[in-house]
Order: C-alpha cells, then structure tokens, then sequence
C-alpha cells in the first residue's frame, strides 16, 4: 500500500444474533484499500459471519457495512447484485458445482450471471486457470481434483470478474504444508500485481503472517485488537497475547 490509505470497507456498530447466540456485539473494523486484511478469532467468534455480512449473504441486526462507501445493510437483492460484480469470495469447501468441469465452474459468474457469450468467457477463463497454476485442467471435474486443486479453481472464479475486493474463508484448511503455501503465494500475487484487496479469516497463525498487512483479533463479539502482525505479537493485552501464543504453539513455533 502507498500514499494516503483510502478506506474500501467500514463495518460500523454491527450487531448480529441467531436466536439467543449473540455473535456480533458492535463490531467495529475499517479495511484499506489495497491491503490485505486477515481476521482472527476463536472458534465461534463471527469470523466467516462476519465475511457472510460485508457480502451481504447475512443481514446484521443493527449497524451498517460500507462498501465502495455504499451502506448495504438496506439494499435488497438486486442491489446486493450490483455490489457483488465488484466482490469475490473464496469459500472454505471451494463451493464447485460437482456436475460442472473446471472449465465451466470458473466461466459460471460471466455465463450465468453477467450473460457472455462463450467467445469472451473462454480466453479469459483459460488466462485466470493458467494465473492460478491450473492450465490445462479445464476439461477435469472436482472430483478428480486434489483439495489444493479445488481451492485455486475457486480462487479462479473469484477472479474472474476482476473484482476490486476478494473474501478468502479459512482458505489453507486441510491442505498440506505443499499447498498452504501455494495458496498463500497466490493471495500474495493477487494483492501485490493486481492490487487486489483481500480479507482473509483464518485460524493459521503463520499463514496469517505471510499474507497480511494487518490483522484483526475477535473476541466476545467485539473487535479487540487491530495491528499489524507485529504490532499484536508485541501487544501488552494478555488476551491478544494468549490467543497468539497458544496458536504458534499449537503450530509447532514460530516460522
């Protein structure tokens, strides 16, 4: 990032409960443009809720998110669906169709969503397919996909539109240490050559610490520390000290 940091998304008093489950208790987080953003949490904390919220694919009970300055908390669908071409998301299981091949599941978002016609869908889907190290995998389906496979496929259609931001939901669970870091790798590529902004949850510690410019602790619904990596490893506040400490030693140490 350089010169003056320009806010993409401000999550303002954001409260959220299922039922009894109070999740969210006044969230309180501004992302950059340009910058990668990773947010930390206990399990049950909100995380991918609250990535499920700054998409609008869950409604907060109060507050309001701000995208490309724009609250999306009122909009409805159709201006949800605006918002969106601008916005990638990465789930944590790929989310592939099953019955669609490579090829099909990355040229989904221009077929069926914006219309294409197949002239302008194939160069650029085979173009995003090579970026994520997958050229020539365009005829195979997921199941003949390792797990690492399948996440830069959906990293491939996340890219697809040229979106200005992309949402990465736990994207090196269960992958090998081989495939952790090609993921991390490309996460990289993508913010550093295309500018890409990009907000990861995450339980992965080192992972965490190759990617990001900043982190963002969750604790008890609430935001309780924002830093750089450096800055929450070198935190006075003992819960922000705990959490990282348990976690690098639940990694085997620092790396």
């Amino acid at each position: 990032m350089s010169g003056v940091a320009q806010v993409i998304i401000a999550i303002q008093g954001v409260y959220k409960a299922f039922g009894a489950q109070e999740v969210h208790k006044g969230v309180e987080l501004q992302i950059y443009r340009g910058e990668v953003m990773t947010i930390l949490g206990g399990s049950g904390s909100g995380k991918s809720v609250l990535l499920k919220e700054v998409v609008g694919l869950v409604k907060p009970d109060s507050g309001s998110i701000l995208l490309f300055g724009e609250d999306i908390v009122p909009l409805d669908e159709k201006g949800l669906f605006q918002v969106r071409q601008k916005v990638g998301v990465v789930f944590q299981s790929a989310a592939l169709f099953d019955s669609l091949s490579v090829f099909e599941n990355v040229a989904y978002p221009l077929t069926e969503v914006r219309g294409r016609s197949s002239v302008e869908v194939r160069p650029r889907v085979l173009e995003r397919l090579r970026w994520v190290g997958l050229g020539g995998a365009e005829g195979k389906f997921p199941s003949e996909l390792s797990g690492g496979m399948q996440k830069r496929v959906g990293l491939a259609r996340a890219m697809v539109l040229d979106p200005e931001v992309i949402l990465f939901d736990e994207p090196t669970t269960g992958l090998d240490p081989s495939n952790v870091r090609n993921i991390n790798e490309l996460i990289l590529r993508l913010n550093q050559e295309q500018g890409t902004t990009a907000v990861v949850v995450t339980h992965d510690i080192a992972s965490a610490e190759a990617v990001s410019h900043r982190w963002a602790l969750l604790k008890e619904g609430r935001v309780e520390s924002v830093g750089s990596p450096d800055e929450l490893k070198r935190s006075t506040n003992p819960y922000v000290r705990r959490f990282i400490e348990g976690r690098l030693s639940e990694e085997g140490g620092e790396s």
